[in-house]
């Protein structure tokens, strides 16, 4: 496949729009941890979804700079919303559905989240305005505006991530887009140049590590698979899944 040009590029989300523009019938995502099927998410649909949970954001009058919460069991839909929280100008913080809710609470509030966005009733934050996924229309025929690129720059906060907690309480870590976009920038540049990624998106996403698994892998327009549960917790069949994909 042709190498997708990263050099020419500003920033990771420059990158991803590149691919999306160039190659929207790449598949970008394979799998969905909630069911384990092999359901296919290209580029376009992908963008899509972000540009459609961007514009809802926009609609909550969100703010460049804030915080903004994801919370769902949808490793597709959480990639989709981190999109869309970066398109924004904001901050996405990863909450891990298995945190108990103590310590979700404790994250979005000293963290300043502005914003949860969520698929479920398991969490709500009282200090945070709730944005529903499920009561969004994610199906082909909805009409979606494209939310305008905006000039982020390298300072600006892309994800806090917290830390285990386990000499005290957890502590947010903030991570800037300059650094990230160099992170991406020099593993594009040493790994399988030229070469179509595959990639098992393993790590949670309160992990870091899976930042770079997630953007790196759409920087060269490649293909996320995703893993439901029961496969992570059985070796033997995630061992098969490598082996097969």
């Amino acid at each position: 496949m042709p190498e997708v040009e990263h050099q020419k590029h500003s920033s990771f989300l420059a990158l991803f729009d590149h691919v999306v523009e160039q190659y929207p019938e790449r598949i970008a995502l394979a799998g969905d941890i909630t069911t384990g099927n092999t359901t296919l998410v290209n580029y376009f649909q992908l963008d899509r979804h972000a540009h459609i949970i961007a514009a809802s954001l926009a609609s909550l009058d969100v703010q460049r700079d804030s915080v903004v919460a994801i919370h769902t069991d949808s490793r597709s839909l959480a990639i989709a919303a981190m999109i869309a929280v970066l398109r924004s100008g904001c901050a996405y913080l990863p909450l891990d559905p298995i945190y108990p809710t103590e310590r979700l609470d404790y994250m979005v509030t000293n963290a300043n989240t502005r914003i949860v966005i969520s698929d479920n009733d398991n969490f709500r934050s009282a200090s945070a305005a709730l944005l529903d996924l499920r009561q969004i229309d994610f199906s082909p025929s909805t009409p979606h505006t494209k939310i305008p690129a905006l000039s982020i720059s390298n300072e600006s906060d892309a994800y806090i991530i917290y830390t285990s907690g386990s000499t005290g309480r957890p502590k947010g870590v903030r991570m800037n887009h300059g650094t990230l976009n160099n992170l991406i920038h020099w593993q594009n540049a040493h790994y399988l140049a030229g070469e179509c990624y595959r990639t098992l998106q393993f790590s949670s996403l309160s992990f870091d590590v899976s930042f770079q698994e997630i953007f790196a892998t759409f920087a060269q327009g490649g293909c996320l698979f995703l893993l439901n549960n029961q496969t992570k917790q059985d070796f033997r069949a995630l061992l098969t899944f490598i082996d097969t994909n």
